[in-house]
Order: structure tokens, then sequence, then C-alpha cells
């Protein structure tokens, strides 16, 4: 019984180099909507950065790393190395942290950095092993405050929300 479900999972497994690849064209596209969006920020003056300053650097330098894991993968194609995707609870809990990341950007616009953030926290710590709701939600709202006044407080970026917050 060991072995057939061995050579199932051999049967399911996809060279590495492939998914390597996939993920650089899936990074590629997200990176430069990403910047799209990001450009359509003011990037501000020498003496007073705008809100579009740290997005743009973060778009390019993902795009990049983008780029190179497309040519890594590329070189790797005569590899042997597979991968597998995940099944059982490690798939629920990647699905579960991608489903909470949707629920992020689209609650961002509507409930504000503080409360969609803090929210995405909590859930993400949690799927991931933080151990209880409550250590969980302490820390997340923890992390949602200090991202709140790092960015909003402190170097001044608004953010978009129908709340205000």
């Amino acid at each position: 019984m060991t072995e057939q479900a061995v050579e199932r999972d051999e049967s399911t497994a996809l060279p590495l180099w492939r998914g390597r690849l996939m993920a650089a064209i899936a990074g590629l596209v997200a990176s430069l909507a990403y910047l799209w969006q990001a450009l359509l920020l003011p990037l501000g003056t020498e003496d007073r950065p705008g809100a579009g300053l740290f997005p743009v650097a973060v778009g390019l330098a993902f795009a990049v790393i983008s780029v190179l894991t497309g040519l890594e993968a590329l070189r790797g194609r005569d590899e042997d190395a597979t991968y597998t995707l995940p099944r059982g609870l490690r798939r629920r809990r990647m699905l579960t942290v991608l489903g909470a990341l949707v629920g992020l950007l689209v609650a961002l616009p509507l409930l504000g950095l503080l409360i969609s953030g803090s929210a995405f926290a909590v859930v993400a710590l949690r799927v991931l092993g933080a151990g209880t709701w409550l250590r969980s939600a302490l820390y997340g709202c923890g992390l949602g405050v200090a991202v709140h006044l790092l960015f909003v407080v402190l170097l001044e970026v608004s953010f978009p929300s129908l709340t205000g917050v």
C-alpha cells in the first residue's frame, strides 16, 4: 500500500523548473499591475517623498525578482527535481491565508488599513500556528496598530478608506 501511495505522489509530481516559471510569470504580472497602480500615486519631491515612492520601489523590486526567478527556472530545465502541491491540512492553511489576503484587498478601501490589516494578521497568524485565537488577536491587532502608526502617523501616508480610519 505504501508503494502505491508513493507511485501516486510521483505521478502527480511536476517538474520544479515549471513551477518556478509559473510563479515567476504570475509574480511578473502581479508586479506590473502593482507598479501601474503605484505610478498613479504622487512620487513627491526630494524634500518630501510622496505616497507613491515606496510602492514604486517595491513594484520594481518585485518585477526584477520575478524576472530573475524566471531566468533561474529556465536554467534549471535539465534538472530532475520535482514538486507536489500541498494536500490536507497544508492545502487548507494555504487556501485560508490566500482567502484572507483576498479579503484584505477587498476590505482595505472599505475599512481602512488599521481594521482590515489587523483582521488579516489575526487570521493569518491563527492559521499559521501562532497559538490560540486570543494570542493571534493580540499579535494581529498589535501588528495592525504598528503598521498604522508607521505609515499613517510617522510617514504621513494616507490610505483610501470609506470609514476614515
